[in-house]
């Protein structure tokens, strides 16, 4: 029984010490904004924008289109590079924890 207490133990602080990191890292990030960030809100914004444009909502839905045949790892990718650069580290550390432990109980 007390080694069971003892790696639980363990474990919530090791949990508690990585979501204390992730923190430090998203303030860290924060306080640094740069460039990127807005470049970022841009991206993220202008087909929602251009979609009110009804000269332009063929181009969005093109695109949109043509984004289907995006590789898989190129969204991974985009997604690690807006969390990093955004600061959602620990949203993400949660939604990992969720899917995985969705997956071991199957």
């Amino acid at each position: 029984m007390a080694v069971l207490r003892a790696e639980s133990q363990s474990k919530i602080r090791r949990a508690e010490n990585q979501e204390a990191a992730d923190i430090n890292l998203d303030l860290v990030a924060l306080k640094t904004r740069g460039w990127k960030d807005e470049y970022l809100l841009v991206i993220g914004t202008v087909p929602i924008i251009l979609s009110f444009i009804p000269d332009m909502q063929i181009y969005v839905k093109q695109g949109f289109e043509a984004l289907k045949e995006t590789p898989e790892w190129y969204w991974y990718l985009m997604a690690g590079l807006f969390v990093d650069t955004l600061g959602f580290r620990s949203l993400l550390r949660g939604i990992i924890d969720s899917t995985l432990q969705k997956r071991l109980k199957k």
